[in-house]
C-alpha cells in the first residue's frame, strides 16, 4: 500500500476503461450468438418437437457459450503471460520484489471467472430467444417474416446501438486523456530542465557501509563528470525536484529548546 497508493486512482480508471471494452466485446459476442440462434431456430423447433424442453435448449446454448468463453479465457491467460514476460524483459535493471508483476494462480482464477461470467452473460439473450414459446412458428412457412423475427431484429439493433454508445464513450475518454497528457507536457515546471541530465545512484551497504566510503565515491563521481567535455556543472542532491514526495524530514530546533518543545516545531525536508 505504501508504494501503490498513489497509483490507486489510475488503476481504478484503467479498470473502468477495461470493463467498458469487455462490455463492448460481450455485446458483440452476444449479437453474433443471437444471430446464430435465430439461424438455428428451425433446429431448436425440431428439438422441441422431439421432446426437448425449453430449459434443455437454453442449457445447450449456455454450455456452448461457456466453452467459447473458457477458450477465450485460456487464450487471454497465454497472451497475458507472454505480455508480462515481454515487458519484464524490456526492463534494463533488476526491479525490487514489490514491483515484480507475475501471473499467478489468483490472476488465472480471476481471468477464468471474468471469462465465464462474460460468456454466460452473452448467452442469456440467445438462450431466452431459443427457449421462447414460439418455436413452432419456425416449422411453418414464412416464419422468417413473423413477429418473432421482427422482435429478434429489434433486439439485435438495440445491441448494436449499445455497442456504438459504449465505444463512443471510450473514444471520448481516450481523447480527453490524450488532451490531458498533451497539456501536462506544456506545463511550466518553474525550473529550466533543458540540457540537464538526472539519474539516481543507489549504493550497496555491503561495499559502501561507512560515511568515508560514500564521500569518496561522491567525490570521484563529481571529478569524473566535471572532466567530461561540455559539462558545465555537476552536483548531488538527496531530493530531486519534481521527483515525488520529499524524503528525510527534519524538525526545526531552536537554541535553548528541549525535546518537548522541539516536537511542536514544523518539519522541513532536507
Amino acid at each position: 500500500d505504501l508504494y501503490t497508493a498513489p497509483m490507486r486512482t489510475f488503476k481504478q480508471v484503467l479498470a473502468v476503461a477495461v470493463g467498458l471494452v469487455l462490455l463492448v466485446v460481450s455485446m458483440n459476442v452476444g449479437t453474433v450468438l443471437l444471430s446464430r440462434a435465430i439461424d438455428r431456430h428451425r433446429e431448436f423447433a425440431t428439438r422441441a418437437a422431439l421432446g426437448a424442453t425449453r430449459r434443455r435448449i437454453a442449457r445447450l446454448l449456455m454450455v456452448e457459450s461457456g466453452v467459447l468463453a473458457l477458450c477465450g479465457g485460456l487464450m487471454a491467460v497465454l497472451v497475458t503471460m507472454a505480455g508480462v514476460r515481454g515487458i519484464a524483459g524490456l526492463t534494463p535493471v533488476e526491479v525490487p520484489p514489490w514491483m515484480r508483476i507475475v501471473v499467478d494462480w489468483r490472476a488465472g482464477l480471476f481471468l477464468a471467472g471474468i471469462a465465464l461470467t462474460a460468456g454466460l452473460a452473452a448467452s442469456l439473450l440467445p438462450a431466452a430467444h431459443a427457449a421462447s414459446p414460439h418455436l413452432q412458428d419456425a416449422l411453418k412457412e414464412g416464419a422468417r417474416g413473423s413477429s418473432e423475427g421482427h422482435r429478434s431484429r429489434q433486439l439485435r439493433d438495440w445491441l448494436v446501438v449499445g455497442e456504438v454508445a459504449v465505444a463512443l464513450a471510450l473514444l471520448v475518454g481516450a481523447g480527453l486523456l490524450l488532451q490531458t497528457l498533451t497539456r501536462l507536457q506544456r506545463v511550466d515546471p518553474g525550473i529550466d530542465i533543458r540540457r540537464a541530465l538526472t539519474f539516481r545512484v543507489e549504493l550497496g551497504w555491503a561495499a559502501y557501509g561507512t560515511r568515508e566510503k560514500i564521500t569518496a565515491f561522491h567525490d570521484e563521481v563529481l571529478r569524473r563528470l566535471r572532466a567530461l567535455p561540455g559539462v558545465q556543472g555537476v552536483t548531488f542532491d538527496t531530493n530531486l525536484a519534481l521527483s515525488g514526495k520529499p524524503r528525510d524530514p527534519r524538525a526545526l530546533r531552536l537554541p535553548g529548546q528541549g525535546r518537548d518543545e522541539e516536537g511542536r516545531n514544523p518539519y522541513v525536508h532536507v
